[in-house]
């Protein structure tokens, strides 16, 4: 069942003015809710009032909309929060910065200025950032995942809270079979991660204690034409996953949740009107459909958003119930143990960075400079 919103005749025409959007997000506290303008290159956030639950009927109401401005924007495709007030901005033609965007900002624009970005080197693996996903772990760390839509990689990244945000290692830990990762998303238990795999037409699941270890997956949902955004449910039974190349937002389950094997839709959500979908699909296949998708934490109501309708939602409670996969209680995962993880991390980086600086330093130098013109000369020759 679709949930209207409400909100001032201001909001409403800020909601309308975003353009072409890729992603939606809500905050941990779910009262900001962050949308991706990557046709115009800004964020819009939303300050949000959602009201109801359990047997009572869903109410959002949004009080105020700020309008995110930033030179480190680049098309923006993918956000994730780090707290209420911080978030991750991966984008397509750029890197991936930190933002800060304190809360009650007297105004309804904000230019951000990025507090760490990562991608400011290349042994941060970026290119093409299009997605991301992050969780906390101990030892005051913050795994992030990216995914890198010009190398076909899921790229993993330790960022250090006591230390700014620095970025303490990167590694590829996603490659094998990739075409296009187009969104990555952590389960909410933290037991998988789901990878839409856009030219494959699939979502790769692994398993999250492996990452790092295998690239293999552990499941993959099919059925789909072009994945795009990804949301679990908060007991891990059920993904709701959007389509870039349908109307449609599909729902997956696995009443035990383990996600190994294959999976089919379990049902079909019929969610952007047929012609304007066919506006905009009939010029390119791969558009017009779903874009970011997100559950409340509770896991009842469903947060969509597309180019043709920036923001719409459904209480999708009672599907859930019909296909027995209402949200139980969430079992939180044991924390790991990280001692001198950071430390063991940082040293890796600067060993990396130091190697790469000696090697810029030594092709810069005349000896290299002569030995490559040498290099030059000899296959011309040999060519003769």
């Amino acid at each position: 069942m679709r949930v209207k919103y409400g909100c001032s005749n201001e909001v409403a025409s800020a909601i309308d003015a975003i353009g072409r959007t890729e992603d939606v997000q809500l905050s941990p506290d779910g009262r900001r809710l962050a949308i991706a303008g990557f046709g115009k290159s800004y964020l819009l956030i939303l300050d949000a009032e959602i009201g109801g639950g359990g047997e009572t009927p869903y109410t959002v109401h949004f009080g105020r909309s700020l309008k995110v401005l930033s030179a480190s924007f680049a098309h923006p495709h993918g956000i994730a929060w780090v707290n209420n007030e911080v978030l991750i901005v991966a984008n397509r033609h750029g890197a991936a910065p930190l933002l800060h965007i304190p809360l009650g900002v007297n105004g309804t624009e904000i230019v951000a200025h990025p507090v760490f970005t990562i991608g400011a080197t290349p042994v941060d693996h970026l290119n093409g950032p299009g997605s991301v996903a992050l969780r906390h772990i101990p030892d005051g760390l913050i795994e992030v995942l990216i995914c890198n839509n010009y190398s076909h990689t899921v790229s993993r990244h330790f960022l250090d809270q006591n230390a700014g945000m620095a970025v303490l290692a990167s590694e590829v830990v996603f490659q094998s079979e990739l075409n296009i990762p187009d969104g990555v998303v952590y389960s909410r238990t933290g037991k998988w991660v789901a990878v839409s795999n856009h030219y494959d037409n699939t979502v790769f699941i692994y398993r999250a204690d492996q990452l790092g270890i295998s690239d293999k997956p552990a499941g993959i949902l099919r059925g789909i034409v072009y994945p795009h955004g990804i949301t679990f449910s908060p007991d891990d039974r059920a993904i709701f996953l959007a389509d870039a190349g349908a109307p449609s937002v599909y729902l997956y389950g696995a009443p035990d949740g383990d996600w190994s094997g294959d999976h089919l839709p379990l049902h079909v959500l019929s969610v952007v009107e047929l012609a304007a979908f066919k506006a905009l699909n009939d010029n390119n296949p791969e558009d017009g459909g779903t874009k970011g998708v997100v559950l409340t934490s509770d896991g009842g109501l469903l947060c969509v958003t597309c180019e043709q309708e920036p923001l719409f939602f459904y209480d999708v409670r009672q599907l859930l119930a019909d296909l027995q996969l209402t949200p139980g209680p969430v079992v939180e995962p044991p924390p790991a143990s990280a001692p001198k993880f950071r430390e063991l991390m940082l040293h890796d980086r600067r060993q990396t960075e130091k190697l790469g600086a000696e090697l810029a330093a030594i092709k810069n130098s005349r000896a290299w400079k002569l030995v490559e013109k040498l290099r030059t000369i000899r296959r011309l020759l040999s060519r003769g």
